[in-house]
């Protein structure tokens, strides 16, 4: 997300451009059909997959990687929440493209994911008729089950999210524990499951583990340039934690940034005059962006909130020693024992580009963060012999991983109404009479 203004820009253009994506791929009325679609009318997928094909983008890569998850196990249609460029057609494989190009509109499946954003602008509330029908989808559907995955990084998910999902939706998926308790406490009263986000890892995972730390030693951050990503507070600890050492060196590469986020960092290392501290202000490719890892050292994320935090995951599957902030979805990571954690419990408020009240973050003391990055400096060597147990660790993320999940709850063998809401080896339990209905009505399980 960028400032308040470019937010409210990009919601008008995605408000405008919506109906032309959900005539077919790039705006263009098409009338292709995947490699599992039949001829017969009567042909219904299992999933429709609704969102993003924005291949450098992380939320833009949700859809895709989970189409490439389920595409052997599933008959999938495909419904865009915006026009998809040539590019990124262009360079998914032809099974795949073969799905993007079968309509969800035409073929709905008995199960929708959807895998976007809610809204572009959190503090909105979007009518309670309108959600579906600006995809040019019917607002309700008995014979369609519809399921968002979404997340948050603070403690209170935004009232116009959980609008909608309470009325737009039959269940949410989150990919961690901790977003269970904020859907609640904000008010969610529809099933929440948790499946972690399965990212395509493949690269990380078939590439050379860290073997040896650099000269200087780099530590690195490759996320955006936010508030939330607390890059001041790293630099700030860098700098009192090593000065201007040639030694070391601080590597900041973010594809965007908020405008006064970047103008502090910039002060900051020029008041203290640090030459060790690089910025790359630029998006890159898939291969760049691996390259980029790998001549890391150190990766080290001190964010204030995560919904779920891709890129230390990436970087323990390349065997790199990790630092990140323990709060939200990295209490996961520090609760592996294999990554330096950092305390963070200074409660803060949730610093976003748009306006509203979402609860708390969790800030870090500079001084805890200095004393990490001072930690795996001196212990190098140690952090490095985790690198084999981390890959590992990080391989149960690779999205291939999550199918077994995925299938439980699109294609479940039984329903069970228990006492919770579970991901089950053969299907799902739930606390909601309503949910196991319309599945046994959708799926015809007895």
């Amino acid at each position: 997300m960028k400032e308040t203004l470019n937010i409210c820009l990009i919601a008008l253009i995605f408000h405008c451009c919506a109906p032309a994506a959900l005539s077919g791929i790039s705006g263009e009325k098409r009338d292709h059909r995947g490699a599992h679609e039949k001829s017969s009318k009567s042909y219904r997928p299992d999933l429709t997959v609704t969102g993003d094909v924005l291949l450098a983008d992380g939320l833009g890569k949700q859809s895709i990687d989970l189409i490439e998850t389920l595409r052997d196990s599933l008959t999938i249609s495909f419904l865009p929440t915006r026009p998809v460029s040539v590019e990124d057609l262009n360079s998914c494989s032809p099974a795949l493209r073969q799905i993007l190009e079968t309509s969800g509109l035409k073929f709905p499946g008995r199960v929708l994911i959807y895998e976007s954003m809610l809204s572009w602008m959190p503090s909105n509330e979007i009518p309670r008729d309108k959600f579906w029908t600006r995809f040019n989808v019917p607002e309700k559907s008995k014979h369609q089950i519809r399921i968002a995955y979404t997340m948050f990084e603070s403690s209170r998910a935004p009232k116009a999210w959980v609008y909608i999902l309470n009325h737009s939706f039959d269940a949410v998926v989150v990919p961690d524990d901790f977003l269970v308790k904020v859907y609640k406490d904000s008010g969610l009263v529809i099933p929440i499951f948790v499946i972690p986000l399965g990212r395509d890892l493949r690269r990380f995972l078939e590439a050379p583990l860290k073997a040896a730390r650099g000269s200087p030693m780099v530590f690195a951050n490759y996320s955006t340039c936010f508030p939330r990503k607390n890059l001041l507070t790293l630099v700030r600890a860098f700098g009192d934690a090593f000065g201007n050492s040639s030694d070391v060196q601080l590597q900041l590469c973010w594809r965007g940034y908020d405008h006064l986020a970047r103008e502090a960092i910039l002060a900051e290392i020029a008041s203290r005059g640090l030459t060790n501290v690089v910025i790359e202000q630029q998006g890159v490719d898939v291969r760049t962006y691996l390259e980029r890892f790998r001549r890391a050292d150190c990766y080290v994320n001190i964010a204030t909130g995560e919904g779920f935090s891709i890129q230390p995951r990436e970087a323990m599957a390349l065997g790199i020693p990790t630092i990140v902030s323990n709060n939200t979805g990295q209490k996961t990571i520090c609760s592996s024992g294999l990554v330096r954690a950092v305390p963070s419990n200074i409660e803060i408020p949730a610093m976003y580009t748009f306006p509203g009240d979402f609860g708390v973050q969790y800030q870090c003391a500079v001084q805890d963060v200095a004393a990490a990055l001072r930690d795996v400096y001196a212990s190098y060597d140690s952090y490095l012999r985790k690198g084999g147990v981390a890959r590992e660790w990080a391989r149960r993320y690779h999205y291939t991983q999550m199918a077994p999940l995925y299938m439980s709850l699109i294609k479940p063998k039984r329903v069970v109404l228990g006492d919770k809401d579970a991901i089950l080896e053969d299907g799902i339990m739930t606390k909601s009479k309503k949910l196991v209905r319309k599945y046994k009505k959708v799926m015809k399980i007895p």
